[in-house]
């Protein structure tokens, strides 16, 4: 089976940037990642989505990946964390179909 390597576009959407990500999120996806994350941070979103829906697959380098964007998200300058909830990171799962909210 052919590796689909990673495809991520970014769109705005009323405040928020969506990163939709399609193929493989694998040891070779953290350049594309890195690049789609800084395009969507640049226009300063009120939030940050992660479209999964058309990702074949995630191996354990990946799920480290996607952790180090939260990690990336959570330092930024502009974050506004807080421990209610207020600020959002929405989860999306394509096989599910359910979202979860950290």
């Amino acid at each position: 089976m052919a590796v689909r390597h990673l495809e991520a576009e970014v769109r705005q959407e009323r405040g928020r940037a969506i990163l939709d990500l399609r193929g493989e999120i694998n040891d070779f996806a953290q350049e594309t990642l890195d690049a789609a994350y800084a395009e969507a941070e640049s226009n300063d979103p009120e939030i940050i989505l992660l479209n999964f829906e058309e990702v074949d697959y995630i191996n354990s380098t990946g799920i480290a990946l996607i952790v180090g964007l939260l990690a990336k998200a959570r330092a930024s300058p502009s974050a506004a964390w807080s421990p209610s909830g207020s600020q959002t990171t929405t989860w999306r799962s394509s096989r599910s179909r359910a979202s979860r909210t950290l």
